[in-house]
């Protein structure tokens, strides 16, 4: 809706508006529907990157993610795999 009001389908959309609504959205969204469907997931970490150099792993972020990252390597040379969790602390 232009006011940025997000409602459920019910099956009718004379009965879908007049329930209250699902979410409010920022206008922008109703100005431009594809950010619906490029958002970034909940929990997802925009702007994070890993890049392997050797045998150095750099974990990097835009700057601006303050917080704990789970990361989880998985490697293999296609006989023998392992996986690592560890945390990263953005400050």
């Amino acid at each position: 809706m232009p006011n940025g009001n997000l409602y459920a389908w019910n099956g009718s959309l004379a009965g879908s508006l007049t329930e209250t609504p699902a979410a409010s959205l920022p206008t922008t969204y109703y100005q431009n529907p594809a950010q619906l469907t490029a958002a970034t997931p909940p929990g997802a970490l925009a702007g994070i990157t890993a890049n392997i150099s050797g045998n150095n792993l750099t974990i990097s972020d835009p700057g601006s993610y303050i917080g704990t990252v789970q990361i989880t390597l998985n490697v293999s040379d296609g006989v023998l795999a392992n996986t690592m969790t560890f945390l990263v602390t953005f400050t």
